[in-house]
Order: C-alpha cells, then structure tokens, then sequence
C-alpha cells in the first residue's frame, strides 16, 4: 500500500474540530512576552484608551477579547484584583492618519461590542513561572464584530476601552504590551477550489491553511493540515500554479501535481487528530518573487481512500509578501478622562497586547 501511496506522489500527473483559540493583536505574540508593560486599564478610574493595530488578520464574529499580565515583572502584592466599571468600542481605521480626536479615527464599521459594565479584573501578583502569562482576563462582548481585514477594506483595526470607575483605583495593574516593529510579514493563505477528502469517519473535509513569511533576509513557508488521515505520513506540494487536475478516482480535484517544476517533500506524520504542522525554512531570499503568487496542498496515506489510499486537503494560495517595516505598526492614545474628545497623551508607539476570539 504504501508502495502506492509514493508512486502517485512521485509519478502521478494524469478542522481538527475548532478549537477555543485566541489571536494576538498585535500579531504573532500568542506565546511570546512582548516587550512593554502597560500600566492604564486596570489602573485608572476615569478613561479613555484607543489603539490601532496594522497586523490583524482578518477575524470573523469576534465575541471576546483578553489581556494578560506582564510576565517580565517580579510579584507585586499591589497587583490585586480588582472591578472595572467600562465599555469597548471596535472599528476600522487608519494608522498613518490617526489623530488625536478620538472619534476622527472611527472610518468605517464602528460598533460598540460592549455596553457599560462591571468587569472583574483576576489577581496578577505573582510572576509567571514561564512568561508569558496565562490570558485570565476575558471579556465578553455583548455584540459581535467583524473584521474584513487590510488587504479587503484598506482600513486598520481600532480598539476603544472607557473607564468609568475602578474598585482599586491608583493601584498598579501591568498589562504586558510591546513596541510592535514586526521581524517578518506573513502573506495570508486563502483556499482554492472545492474541499479536500473527507477521511473515513471524519467530522469535516481534510483542509490546509498555509502562509509564506518574510524575514528581510528569507522566506519561510508553514502548513497546517486538519482533519486529515490519522497517524499516517503526509506529503506537501509547492507549485506557481493552480494546476486543477481532476484525477479519475481521486476523491479531491489536485491543485498542485507532484511533478517537477512543482516540489513534493514529506512533511512527517499527522497525529491521533489527523493534525500535522510542518515549516519550510529557510528559502532564499529573492526579492523578485515578493507579490508572486504560490499554491500548496497536502496528501496523507490514507487506506480508507481507494484506489489511490490517500486523503487530499484543499488547495491553498498566497503571496510572498513584502518586507517586513521598519517602523511600529500599532500606535496608541488615552486622555484620563472617559469623556475626552481629544488625547492628552500624544502619539505613544506600541501598544497593548489584546488577544482576540470569536464564535
């Protein structure tokens, strides 16, 4: 069987279920300590706090947000928890325009996610044993919001929070936060063409999400395949083109054939989930391939799959993106007072590191 399985690979040319996952934003900060501590939302009793974040995905039914502690800070006994009487606002905007108004930088799609209300804030006196933090501050939104992203609307992400009172007003609260100049640009993967297989006993087709990186001085490329074969190898295809080859037989049409100029390279085994994440890196740097265009797809053994014996996931489509900037890509503003119409803080680089879920 597996002599099968490497034959169509080499020759051939004829959602682990969801999970409760959040997203930093800034980006690429899941688990990684950022590099400020903030000290203003759970500190102050009178308020108003906006951010705006160039490094969103685009993010769909957003229902809550979290904080976490700063993890590079000792234990603090002045740290305690706390009630935050306080609203959030959501919209999109523009970060190489934002102004001091606050409500100048509300461009499109505002919504207020979250009416005035009492939030309790956790105790965050001790240190995390490994930084960093655990994201125990969650906020439920009372509205969803949606956000279509730069490369659709144009426009940035801004998040609002007004605080209208504080139990432990003037006492510290260290939100962990960072200065944002991002070490690589990540060129969004969308799907290509109809679903992957559908492995037997399956809850949903095998799919792939894939992303190709820029570092300044290479590239990278990332798979991540769900709810393919379980404990089975899996093998990844890279090619310039969508080939759309409907192979008699095959149980998902194949968007990149496993034939030269493409590239064909194991990727390892999927695991009891049917789950495999797998990096090419590094690829040279080549400044001519930025904005061109790369297809991926993946196919695990599978002997569920006659006649082949393998399980195909979608076809996928990116770009390999531009440098990464040089410059912060998130910018901040408050004024210490929940009504204020203007910042009184100036234009402060960074920001916090909000993470964000949804339905």
């Amino acid at each position: 069987m597996h002599r099968l399985f490497l034959s169509f690979v080499f020759v051939t040319c004829a959602t682990a279920m969801a999970q409760d996952h959040f997203e930093s934003a800034p980006r690429g900060f899941e688990s990684t300590e950022g590099g400020l501590s903030i000290d203003l939302l759970g500190t102050e009793d009178d308020l108003r706090f906006q951010q705006i974040d160039t490094t969103v995905r685009p993010q769909p039914n957003l229902n809550r947000m979290s904080f976490r502690r700063d993890g590079s800070l000792p234990d603090n006994s002045r740290y305690t928890s706390r009630v935050v009487d306080m609203a959030i606002t959501m919209s999109e905007s523009e970060l190489d325009s934002m102004s001091l108004q606050f409500n100048n930088n509300y461009l499109a799609n505002t919504v207020v996610v979250m009416n005035r209300k009492s939030v309790s804030f956790p105790s965050w006196i001790f240190r995390p044993s490994n930084p960093p933090a655990s994201l125990d501050l969650i906020v439920y939104f009372d509205r969803l919001f949606s956000y279509p992203g730069q490369e659709v609307t144009g426009h940035d992400l801004l998040w609002e929070v007004r605080v209208y009172n504080n139990t432990r007003w003037s006492r510290p609260y260290p939100m962990d936060g960072d200065v944002t100049i991002p070490e690589n640009v990540i060129g969004a993967g969308f799907p290509v063409g109809p679903e992957g297989c559908w492995r037997v006993g399956g809850v949903q087709p095998s799919r792939l999400h894939a992303h190709a990186f820029n570092w300044g001085d290479k590239f990278s490329f990332q798979f991540n395949v769900w709810e393919s074969a379980r404990m089975a190898p899996v093998f990844g295809f890279l090619g310039a083109r969508d080939d759309a080859l409907a192979v008699p037989g095959l149980c998902a049409t194949l968007h990149v054939a496993p034939l030269a100029p493409n590239l064909v390279f194991p990727m390892g085994s999927t695991d009891i989930n049917g789950y495999r994440r797998f990096e090419v890196d590094p690829i040279q740097y080549t400044p001519a391939l930025i904005g061109l265009p790369i297809y991926s797809q993946a196919a695990a053994y599978d002997p569920g799959q006659p006649p082949f014996e393998l399980t195909i996931t979608n076809g996928n489509r990116t770009v390999f993106p531009a440098d990464p900037p040089t410059v912060p890509q998130a910018r901040r503003i408050w004024a210490y007072n929940a009504s204020a119409s203007r910042a009184t803080s100036g234009f402060q680089n960074g920001g916090i590191i909000a993470h964000f879920n949804h339905t």
